[in-house]
């Protein structure tokens, strides 16, 4: 279910509850849900990552700022690796994630 599918039922359900001739407050409070959330996903909203790519050490190296020797001492500590054979990747998206909250 999409949020936008999920605020819809919520305005569907006040809508009902109005019809049934409860209070006015179980509708209220549905709306006021929907809205809160509407404006909680505008402020949050991200554009959607559609691909991930992987990144060699060298790569990972150069935007860490860091040795590849570090990258390769260090790979195990990190979620965003990625074994490819015998080869070390690392998810660009990780990456950015991990560098972003400065870990």
């Amino acid at each position: 279910m999409t949020l936008d599918m999920f605020l819809k039922g919520l305005e569907n359900e006040a809508s009902r509850h109005e019809a049934m001739g409860a209070t006015a407050k179980i509708a209220d409070v549905l709306r006021t849900i929907a809205v809160d959330l509407r404006q909680v996903t505008l402020e949050g909203a991200r554009p959607p990552r559609t691909e991930d790519r992987l990144l060699d050490v060298p790569t990972v190296a150069k935007r860490m700022g860091v040795e590849p020797r570090y990258v390769y001492d260090h790979h195990h500590e990190w979620a965003f690796t990625r074994r490819v054979g015998k080869k070390l990747r690392f998810s660009e998206h990780g990456l950015d994630e991990w560098i972003k909250r400065g870990s």
